[in-house]
């Protein structure tokens, strides 16, 4: 018999309420056939002489047997033959019954004449699995006891043992034990097919104790002899003296098989999501923000710790800035299908709040719920800095001066940290100047940009306060170069050149410089047929050594004469 190894395979119970654990098969039905007696659990054990059939039980896939030829039947002056006992395993894949044969004991047969008071035994019939098939299993019966006992007979009917003195070994197909009259009581037909049960044949007896049972293949089976051949038979001269009891013993078959506890699993399987790039899977920038991308991660999906089932799919949505969830493809899924512990890599580019949300299946159907969720926020775009549309102009040593630039931050992201930023500047030196302005967005991008200004002097004007000019009169004026706080700007003579009077009813005018009153002084012509009206003055520079801050004062012009008046307070 070849060596067959055995399979456990644990029948999977749907649809138990209650935690996964550990349910014994209670109530199993009942596999032994017609006379075979059942433990409750996992064994049948087979003793009643004949057929009989095993139902291999769901979900097992190997069985263990225990096969037992029946014994030789004892004769006058010598015991039968032990039957053979086979032991090994079967492979019952995609089997679903067996046929089974129990060997009855041999039976001891006066020889005739009757007088002569002795008994021959007879060889015991064989025990056998699925005999006809290439997975059969066959436990020879043992041979007869002395005077007379037959080996058992062959499958081809050839090598009947003759009878002899000594013990000798039945044939190499024997199937049953017989005398030259009676084969042993196997429950078959001297006429059944013997060549369709190919076996182990019983020795027979001829002066001696009958031989041993065989097997198909002894080695590697578990084979051995039963020890249940019959006994030495009473010698008796009376015609009507009964068979001893010297009859030998009955096969049998036992066949077992592995039941596990049943373990139920109505657990969903544990979901968890992990970040592990860049910077280890920790935001590099702040308030949980990313500032490097892409962002990658992994799914990892987990039933050893409930029921223990396959993870048959993990299931992943990506949720961007709000929007509905789309699906997200999981890279290199590892387990899926094969193992209780499944992954997939993930990766997320996308600008702003990605929401991921993943929920794994196992092999029972059960589905993680709710989903596990993680947030990743990522934002790599810096902030715009804007400067003032117009440079600002400053006026010289004006105090407590500033800069500012407007902040916006590309959406989506993470949002300007404010609107705006504001620098100081520095007016205590006359023409331009700049400030350094950085912006800064939630997740601790920045952005600096150089804004430029101005610094200029003011004008301070001296002109008739209340007087009005007549027309055709020139209109005379003087002006000073001031800093913010009115103080006079000293050493201005090279900029008379660079200093102009507008007049918007006539022509400009060049301006000369005092250097002791340190002002600028000019006449500015009007036309005696200019409209009377109010007018305007202004002095611009044509340079930027010394930037004037535009200044413009009102004038009247009448058709009268000219009425005295105050002088007005300075522009500024």
């Amino acid at each position: 018999m070849r060596r067959l190894s055995i399979l456990v395979v644990v029948a999977m119970l749907a649809g138990l309420g209650g935690a996964a654990g550990s349910v014994s098969p209670a109530g199993a039905s009942n596999p032994c056939g017609a006379t075979g007696a059942f433990n409750g659990t996992d064994s049948c054990t087979y003793t009643t002489v004949g057929s009989d059939t095993f139902a291999v039980p769901a979900g097992v896939s190997s069985v263990s047997v225990v096969v037992v030829g029946a014994g030789g039947a004892g004769g006058t002056g010598g015991t039968g033959g032990s039957g053979a006992r086979v032991a090994t395993s079967l492979d019952a894949t995609g089997l679903s019954v067996l046929s089974l044969f129990i060997g009855g004991g041999g039976l001891s047969t006066l020889i005739t004449p009757p007088s002569s008071g002795d008994w021959e035994g007879g060889g015991g019939g064989g025990s056998a699995i699925d005999p006809t098939t290439s997975h059969r299993i066959i436990a020879g019966g043992g041979g007869g006891g002395p005077r007379g006992g037959d080996a058992g007979t062959n499958a081809d009917g050839s090598g009947d043992g003759a009878e002899d003195s000594s013990p000798g070994g039945g044939g190499p197909n024997g199937l049953r034990g017989c005398d030259r009259t009676n084969c042993g009581n196997t429950g078959w037909s001297p006429s059944f097919p013997a060549a369709a049960y190919p076996g182990g044949g019983g020795g027979y007896g001829g002066g001696a104790s009958g031989g041993a049972g065989g097997s198909i293949d002894p080695s590697g089976t578990g084979y051995a002899a039963a020890s249940n051949g019959g006994g030495v038979a009473q010698s008796s001269t009376d015609p009507s003296f009964a068979q001893p009891m010297a009859m030998g013993g009955n096969g049998s078959i036992v066949i077992s098989w592995t039941v596990l506890p049943v373990v139920v699993d109505n657990q969903a399987p544990t979901v968890s999501v992990a970040l592990s790039s860049p910077n280890g899977g920790t935001p590099d920038g702040t308030n949980g923000w990313f500032k490097t991308g892409p962002v990658s991660g992994t799914v990892t999906a987990n039933d050893t710790t409930t029921g223990n089932s396959n993870i048959t799919s993990i299931t992943c949505t990506a949720a961007l800035n709000g929007a509905g969830p789309q699906p997200l493809t999981l890279s290199a899924p590892v387990g899926v299908g094969t193992s209780p512990t499944a992954s997939g890599g993930f990766s997320i580019s996308a600008q702003g709040s990605t929401v991921i949300a993943c929920t794994a299946t196992d092999a029972a159907n059960n589905t993680s719920t709710p989903a596990t969720t993680l947030t990743v926020m990522l934002d790599s775009v810096a902030p715009t800095v804007t400067c003032p549309a117009s440079q600002p102009h400053f006026v010289l040593d004006q105090s407590g001066q500033t800069v500012t630039a407007g902040v916006s931050d590309p959406a989506p992201g993470s949002g300007p940290v404010s609107a705006s930023v504001t620098a100081n500047v520095n007016t205590a030196s006359l023409g331009m100047g700049s400030v350094q302005l950085t912006g800064n967005d939630g997740a601790g991008n920045s952005t600096a940009v150089t804004c430029a200004y101005s610094v200029a002097a003011a004008v301070r004007m001296y002109l008739p306060g209340d007087a009005s000019i007549p027309r055709g009169r020139p209109i005379r004026i003087s002006f000073a170069l001031v800093d913010a706080n009115g103080k006079r700007i000293p050493d201005v003579t090279a900029e008379t050149a660079n200093l102009q009077v507008s007049f918007s009813g006539g022509a400009s005018v060049k301006a000369t410089y005092s250097s002791r009153a340190k002002t600028f002084n000019t006449l500015v012509p009007t036309s005696k047929t200019l409209p009377a009206g109010t007018y305007s003055l202004s002095v611009t520079s044509t340079t930027a050594s010394i930037p004037i801050k535009p200044t413009t004062v009102p004038v009247k012009i009448t058709k009268g004469r000219r009425s005295r008046g105050t002088i007005a307070q300075p522009a500024r």
